[in-house]
This record gives C-alpha cells, structure tokens and sequence, in this order.
C-alpha cells in the first residue's frame, strides 16, 4: 500500500516508477496532486478499486 506520508514527500518527482513493487490496494487520493509528474508507472502491482478522481489532475502526465 502507498500512504499519504510518502506521496507528500514526493510531490517534486517528475517520474514515478513503481512497477512490480508489489503494491496492493486502492490508490491514495494524493497521487492526483503530483503538478510535476510527468511519467507514472504502476503495472505488475496488485492495485484494486477505480483510479481516484484526482488522477484528473494529472495534466503533465504523458505516460501512465
């Protein structure tokens, strides 16, 4: 699971490559609010639930 603590930390990254982490769970509402994010890769992860709403933030976003 990602918690809120580590995505405020990272709120400068422009890349966030989590692949095959083995990440479960619902993704946290604060990863919408990235404003630098470019690329985010999440895949071979056991993420469940819909992509929160704040993933429409993600305008700089040209990889997910």
């Amino acid at each position: 699971m990602i918690d809120s603590l580590h995505v405020s930390l990272c709120t400068l990254y422009t890349f966030r490559l989590l692949s095959g982490n083995h990440i479960s769970g619902p993704l946290p509402d604060e990863l919408g609010f990235l404003p630098y994010l470019i690329k985010f890769q999440l895949d071979r992860n056991y993420i469940s639930g819909p992509l929160p709403k704040s993933f429409a933030n993600l305008s700089n976003v040209k990889h997910l």
